[in-house]
């Protein structure tokens, strides 16, 4: 059986309509890459589609139900205004990978009142976003997490109904680096992903680099007919941070470890503290740089992820902490703002990434990057980045050193901030790519369907 390509004819001269779903980010507020992403072009997607003669609809799916979520996004955006407005929080909480709660634990963690609270606002907001129905040639684009049940019966429903159906592949990495995550998440997510290989119409990427190895998967696993059939390309990410207003606090931690008297500005890192982040080859150099630069300072700011446990504990246990040390394991986007501004470097030594937003925004704010050499960073970072070898730490080590003996970093093109990219023309690049993807597949015979 193969699914019914949508017509991206408008009916009634009404503009062709692409929903965008963001459950996840909607509903858990959290703030990493992939949030990140999906909460940007969801708001500049509706303020752009207009211009390109599009609707432009954020969803979600709440209950097995699909519901408009412009009021989730708004409310998102009021909740960080006024979370700004509070006493800043502290940041010393240095958690490894919490365990799964069970059951039991879920139910009697709603007896604790915030807890209460959240779940019962929720609710309460789902109740007033109004149902959607998907009608035939619209377009239901997976932003966000689409490795979940209820996104597949989403795109199924999708399918029945006559629209288009596509999602965003941030990265291949849980099958070409399985050792970086959950054997079972690794097997949950390479399922999902042949699904929609051979269901969606389009796959758009965050990076060239995704989008080739995308291709490379699917002709490994599916030939050379499912390859021509499916519309794989990448569009640009946006570089600026979106929830930061003048009228924020930053962290009086944070402003204190940055503003130190008497001591050199911190190199900075930024990412989800678990082993792809190769936060331990970060902690080796260090040590090799102290042991010559004993005052050079290092901040890391990530909250805490996954497989974790052996550099929690290095970092809680270390001598330097609270010194020339620290984690900020909760920042939010005005503190890293404030850590961009005022850091020595950006140190980004992840073992692989589908864009690697840090890098792309230290160097927004001018900092010297130091970045892994690998494919995608040569990608994003072009000749404005110095690369180190991942096998080797002393490579990073020696250049840190030799900038705090001779005051200056290694030679890179010079970055000028009009090469970058804002989240607007990120969205309106995507949401042009997946109109054309559309009404390109339109023309063409849909990879068979595969019943999950």
């Amino acid at each position: 059986m193969k699914p019914t390509l949508a017509s991206n004819t408008p009916k009634d001269g009404k503009p062709l309509r692409i929903l965008l779903e963001c459950s996840n980010t909607l509903i858990s507020g959290a703030n990493t890459g992939i949030q990140r992403v999906a909460r940007n072009l969801a708001r500049e997607g509706i303020i752009v589609a207009e211009d390109l003669g599009l609707i432009c609809e954020p969803v979600l799916i709440m209950h097995g139900r699909l519901r408009m979520a412009n009021n989730w996004l708004s409310q998102m955006e009021s909740d960080a205004a006024i979370k700004s407005q509070e006493k800043p929080k502290k940041h010393s909480n240095l958690e490894a990978s919490p365990k799964p709660k069970s059951t039991f634990q879920r139910l009697f963690s709603l007896l604790n009142p915030a807890n209460f609270r959240r779940v019962a606002t929720r609710e309460l907001r789902t109740l007033k976003s109004p149902r959607l129905n998907l009608i035939s040639g619209d377009v239901l684009v997976l932003t966000d997490v689409w490795w979940l049940d209820d996104h597949l019966k989403l795109q199924q429903k999708a399918i029945r109904q006559g629209a288009t159906t596509g999602i965003i592949v941030y990265d291949l990495l849980p099958i070409r680096h399985p050792e970086f995550f959950n054997p079972a998440f690794d097997h949950q997510f390479q399922t999902f992903l042949d699904h929609y290989i051979q269901t969606c119409q389009f796959m758009l990427t965050i990076s060239e680099t995704v989008a080739l190895d995308l291709r490379s998967y699917v002709l490994e696993r599916f030939g050379e007919e499912t390859v021509k059939a499916l519309h794989i390309e990448p569009f640009r990410l946006g570089s600026d941070l979106d929830l930061v207003s003048e009228k924020q606090t930053v962290s009086a931690d944070v402003q204190a470890f940055f503003t130190q008297a008497g001591q050199p500005p911190p190199y900075l890192t930024v990412g989800t503290v678990e082993p792809r982040k190769n936060h331990k080859y970060l902690l080796d150099a260090f040590e090799l740089v102290w042991s010559h630069c004993p005052n050079t300072r290092l901040c890391i700011v990530g909250r805490p992820g996954w497989l974790n446990e052996d550099v929690i504990q290095r970092i809680r246990r270390h001598p330097r902490l609270g010194k020339q040390l620290i984690w900020f394991s909760n920042a939010e986007d005005y503190d890293l703002k404030f850590c961009y501004e005022h850091a020595k470097a950006l140190v980004f030594t992840s073992h692989a990434e589908g864009f690697g937003l840090p890098l792309i925004e230290g160097l927004r704010y001018h900092l010297p990057v130091f970045a892994s050499d690998i494919p995608v960073h040569r990608e994003t970072g072009g000749p404005y980045c110095s690369y180190v070898d991942l096998a080797n730490p002393e490579d990073l080590a020696r250049m840190i050193i030799d900038e705090a003996k001779t005051g200056v970093f290694p030679t890179v093109k010079p970055w000028r901030n009009d090469q970058l990219v804002d989240w607007n023309s990120s969205a309106r690049e995507f949401l042009r790519k997946c109109r054309n993807a559309a009404e390109l597949t339109c023309t063409q015979s849909a990879p068979p369907h595969m019943n999950p």
